[in-house]
């Protein structure tokens, strides 16, 4: 549900503090809205990391858990990547999809995003994980001995962070990247296949609860069936 729909929705039926919460917790945004999300990220980030995280969870649908579990280097000293820049794609390690053991899928890179990831990498503070603090961060007590993961907790603590004090701040978290890129997806008419094997669904009721369009775009396949209004 778009952010003027929400408020609209607020006005017309004066809902209460609970009902405003569930609203905003279905928010999504149209590209327009992304982009303009990311340039505010990109200029006011306290961290490095901050912009490609994001820039990440928008432009491939994936799941928090999922982005901090990305590495440069797997297990058992391998030099594989879970990205590959140059072939345009990601490998997202998975957890939810089956019980008792992980699998993976592969994602397109968007071409804005492999420059964000490139330029990140370039200045990359080190260790195997795409998404780490150096050992020195700047106002923090925390004492590191070398490049450390970042953690669940700081991930959503910085999101709440940086959209702090902007309009952005109605968003709840990192969940409402991954549903916008689902709608998106959805609006552009993209098969639902692939769409299902970019984020990982795989019951009926994951793509029913994203199965829906942007008021404007319904608005337009309304219209091409009854014609305009005179």
């Amino acid at each position: 549900m778009l952010g003027t729909e929400i408020e609209r929705q607020i006005e017309v039926d004066q809902s209460g503090p609970r009902e405003r919460a569930e609203l905003w917790d279905s928010l999504y945004l149209e590209l327009a809205e992304i982009e303009e999300l990311l340039d505010f990220v990109r200029a006011g980030a306290a961290h490095a990391w901050i912009f490609p995280m994001f820039a990440m969870a928008a432009h491939t649908g994936a799941r928090r858990s999922e982005l901090l579990r990305l590495r440069l280097r797997l297990r058992l000293r391998l030099r594989l990547h879970d990205l590959d820049l140059d072939g345009l794609t990601a490998v997202i390690h998975e957890k939810k999809r089956s019980q008792g053991r992980r699998t993976t899928r592969r994602v397109p890179l968007s071409p804005r995003l492999v420059i964000v990831l490139r330029d990140w990498l370039s200045d990359h503070p080190g260790g195997p994980h795409v998404f780490c603090q150096g050992a020195r961060v700047t106002r923090s007590k925390t004492t590191r001995t070398g490049p450390a993961p970042i953690t669940r907790d700081e991930a959503h603590d910085h999101f709440k962070r940086t959209l702090r004090g902007s309009k952005w701040e109605v968003l709840k978290g990192w969940h409402v990247l991954r549903h916008s890129f689902i709608s998106l997806c959805a609006s552009q008419g993209i098969d639902q296949r692939l769409i299902d094997a970019w984020v990982g669904h795989t019951t009926e009721e994951m793509r029913r609860r994203y199965r829906h369009l942007c008021p404007s775009m319904q608005q337009m396949a309304i219209a091409s069936v009854f014609g305009p209004g005179k």
